[in-house]
C-alpha cells in the first residue's frame, strides 16, 4: 500500500506496480522502513512471485533510487502527512488509525493509493496463530486461538485497528474498507513467506536491511 501526499503528486502518477516504484523520477522520494516485517514479507513476495534474480535486479535498482529509512509505518506516514515525503510504503491499517487519532479524514492530508492487478504491492498478508507442538498448555492454547477466532475478537481487529477478519462473517461497522476481492492481491502461497533468512540476505546485498 502507498500512503501519498496529494498535495506534492496526484493519485494518476503513481507507482501501479513494483516497477513503476523503481523509476528514477522517484529518486529520493519514497519512504521505506527496512526493519519492519511487512517490508519482508513484501520483498519476499516478490522473490517467490518473480524469482531470485528478479527480486536481486529490483532491489539494486529501489537502493540506486535512494529512498528514505524509517523505524516503522507510523513513521513514514508522519512525513507524508506533514509534507515531508512524497509517499512512502505502508500497511492500510496506519492510515485509519491516524484518521481516528485525529478525529476524521479531513483532519489528514496523507492519503492511500492501491496497487492491484495482482502486483506484489497488493499483497494481502495474514497475521497467523499457532499451538507449540509438545506444549504442556494445549488446552489453554486452544482455547485461546477459539477467542481470537470468535466474532468478538475479530470485531476488534475489524473495528479497532481497520485489519481485515479472518472470519468472513465479520464485518467492520467504523471502517469503509474496500472488499478483499476489490484488492485485487497477487496470487501467492502465503506460507512461502516463510523464506525469510533467504530475503534477509538479498536486503543486507543491496545495503537495504
Amino acid at each position: 500500500m502507498i500512503a501519498y501526499d496529494p498535495r506534492v503528486v496526484q493519485e494518476s502518477e503513481l507507482p501501479k506496480s513494483i516497477e513503476d516504484v523503481v523509476d528514477p523520477k522517484w529518486k529520493g522520494k519514497i519512504g521505506y522502513a527496512p526493519t519492519n516485517g511487512s517490508w519482508q514479507a513484501f520483498v519476499t513476495s516478490v522473490r517467490v512471485l518473480k524469482g531470485e534474480d528478479y527480486a536481486k535486479d529490483w532491489l539494486k535498482k529501489f537502493a540506486a533510487n535512494e529512498p528514505k529509512r524509517f523505524d516503522n509505518n507510523n513513521s513514514i506516514l508522519k512525513a507524508v502527512d506533514e509534507g515531508q515525503l512524497p509517499f512512502g510504503l505502508i500497511n492500510h491499517y496506519y492510515w485509519y488509525a491516524m484518521v481516528t487519532e485525529k478525529g476524521g479524514e479531513s483532519n489528514v492530508k496523507a492519503r492511500l493509493h492501491r496497487v492491484g492487478g495482482g502486483d506484489p504491492l497488493a499483497l494481502v498478508n495474514v497475521a497467523g496463530v499457532g499451538i507449540v507442538q509438545g506444549s504442556n498448555q494445549s488446552e489453554a492454547a486452544q482455547k485461546a486461538v477459539r477467542f481470537l477466532l470468535s466474532e468478538r475478537a475479530q470485531r476488534h481487529f475489524a473495528d479497532v485497528t481497520a485489519e481485515y477478519p479472518a472470519n468472513p462473517g465479520v464485518k467492520s461497522s467504523k471502517h469503509q474498507l474496500p472488499s478483499i476481492t476489490e484488492l485485487q492481491a497477487p496470487d501467492i502461497d502465503l506460507s512461502k513467506l516463510s523464506s525469510l533468512q533467504e530475503t534477509v540476505k538479498l536486503l543486507q546485498e543491496a545495503g537495504l536491511s
